[in-house]
């Protein structure tokens, strides 16, 4: 079996699963921990920010300041202050090492790593590299990923970071937690 992925493949698999709507979502695989917000509104919160993110026309694999923002943001509307961080992200199995620079979200004593169930169709990394999303304390965080800071993203900068999309996400989003009555 080839060690490389087909970028043509990954594309037309990910095309697939939207018009039959079956993309994954990170609740498929979420680790989770802690007593913040129970794990049925941690599995919305991630979910609809992934739903939001994967509108991106290759998936959400390359997502993640994106998908770390409306995750940020959701929390700010249920009257928690979060960060956004970027820096590299460590994971490894017993077979592969892959590091990349990636985006995550910390508030109090939890990490969030939610959008790490599509690293397996970002054709730069390895294909037996599978980590699972994580949403819980920090030092309960799986062993098979490291992270390293290199800075936070403040609310003000989002906007000169991301797209218009992100703008019309975030209306989605806080739609989407009222009609659930989450806020």
């Amino acid at each position: 079996m080839s060690e490389h992925k087909n970028p043509l493949q990954i594309f037309e698999n990910i095309r697939k699963q939207k018009i039959e709507r079956n993309r994954p979502f990170p609740s498929d695989k979420l680790i989770t921990n802690g007593e913040f917000l129970n794990p049925e509104d941690r599995k919305k919160v991630i979910d609809i920010s992934a739903a939001l993110v994967d509108q991106a026309y290759g998936g959400r694999s390359d997502m993640c300041i994106y998908f770390a923002c409306l995750v940020r943001y959701a929390l700010n509307l249920l009257g928690h202050e979060a960060d956004v961080c970027i820096g590299d992200a460590k994971y490894s199995n017993n077979e592969v090492k892959f590091t990349w620079e990636h985006s995550w979200v910390e508030f109090e004593e939890y990490i969030i790593d939610g959008n790490v169930d599509t690293m397996i169709e970002n054709p730069a990394v390895p294909m037996r590299l599978d980590p699972k999303p994580y949403w819980g304390k920090a030092a309960n965080m799986p062993t098979d990923r490291i992270f390293a800071i290199n800075k936070k993203v403040s609310e003000s900068e989002e906007t000169e970071i991301l797209d218009s999309a992100y703008i019309e996400w975030k209306h989605r989003l806080k739609h989407f937690l009222e009609s659930q009555k989450m806020i």
